[in-house]
Formats: structure tokens, C-alpha cells, sequence
């Protein structure tokens, strides 16, 4: 859509989020190198899996990488409430360490929506207060499972607002989408 010395704003018309991910990384890696810094702001993307291949793709050449995801449905409820408001918004960042990179990758809730489908799968209950039922009771059961508890509460739930708000306002369109914190950008 647009690009300046060290960022790039890219619409991926709904396409995976591995090819154009590693597309904007090899594009970003050189101007990276002559700014000291570079970010790419990716709209309209599909699910990409395991966004923390980026980071650990950027460290393993050096460079501190740092992806923030803010693309699915609405899962993680705020503290205090039951109704989802904003996605799982994951952030990865890896690091340079010698021959293997520090590489983190966690969600914004306590646990990844995948918990209750593998937990569904496997026929086990969920992990205790994790996920919510729809009265805001904790759930255990995977079938009951209508919200997720944010990570360290209010500090996790503001991380995910935050990755919301940041790649909402790169594209000029504000904060949480009624449907889904993606549609944004």
C-alpha cells in the first residue's frame, strides 16, 4: 500500500500470513540494516500459524525481532467481564544468542484458544482458571469454554488492547472493531 525508509504498510488480500509475513521480513531485513530499525504493518491476513518463526527468523540473522499479532476473533474477555473483546494478539519476539536465538512466544490470555480444541480432542478438562463459561463462572469443561482469561489480568489484557490500538492507528482506523480486532488492519 505504501512504504518509507523503514516501514512497510502491506493489504495481503486475505492470503497466509507464513508467505506474506516472510515476504515483508525480507523486504524489512535491508532497511533495517540502513536504518537501525524497520516495521512492517500488515492488514487482511489469514492465520499464519506461529508468528514467533518471524522473530526467531530475524535473530537467527542477528537482528532482535519483535511480532505483534492482532488478527482473530474476539476470545479474551477483560478483567471483570465475560464477553469477548479482543483476540488472543500474540507477541513473539526473538533475540540473537549464539548458535540458538532466545525466542518467546505467548498469547495475551493465559492460554491459546487451541487449549479447548485439544482438550476437546484429547477428552480432558481445561486448565483451571484459564477460560470462562458464559455466566463467568471459570470453565473446566472444553464445551463450555465462551471466553478466555487474560495473562496477568489487567496487564495482559492491556497488552492485547494496546497491539489492537497501535496497528489500528499505523492505519488510520482507531481501536477495536466491533467483530474483530484484525479488521482493522
Amino acid at each position: 500500500m505504501r512504504e518509507s525508509d523503514a516501514a512497510l504498510y502491506i493489504d495481503a488480500h486475505r492470503e497466509f500470513g507464513v508467505l506474506v509475513g516472510r515476504r515483508a521480513t525480507d523486504l524489512l531485513i535491508p532497511k533495517a540494516a540502513e536504518q537501525g530499525v524497520s516495521m512492517a504493518f500488515i492488514r487482511d491476513m489469514r492465520h499464519w500459524l506461529r508468528p514467533s518463526t518471524i522473530a526467531e527468523y530475524l535473530a537467527r540473522r542477528g537482528l532482535v525481532g519483535v511480532v505483534v499479532n492482532t488478527g482473530g476473533p474476539r476470545m479474551v474477555a477483560p478483567p471483570g467481564g465475560v464477553e469477548t473483546v479482543i483476540g488472543t494478539n500474540p507477541i513473539d519476539i526473538g533475540i540473537p544468542a549464539g548458535d540458538e536465538p532466545v525466542v518467546a512466544d505467548m498469547a495475551t490470555s493465559k492460554r491459546a484458544w487451541g487449549a479447548v480444541r485439544e482438550a476437546r480432542r484429547a477428552g480432558e478438562s481445561l486448565q483451571r482458571k484459564s477460560f470462562y463459561d458464559s455466566d463467568g463462572n471459570y470453565a473446566i469443561d472444553p464445551d463450555d469454554a465462551y471466553s478466555a482469561v487474560p495473562m496477568g489480568d489487567s496487564k495482559g489484557f492491556a497488552l492485547g488492547l494496546l497491539a489492537c490500538r497501535f496497528h489500528g492507528n499505523s492505519f488510520g482506523v482507531g481501536v477495536v472493531h466491533e467483530e474483530r480486532c484484525y479488521e482493522l488492519g
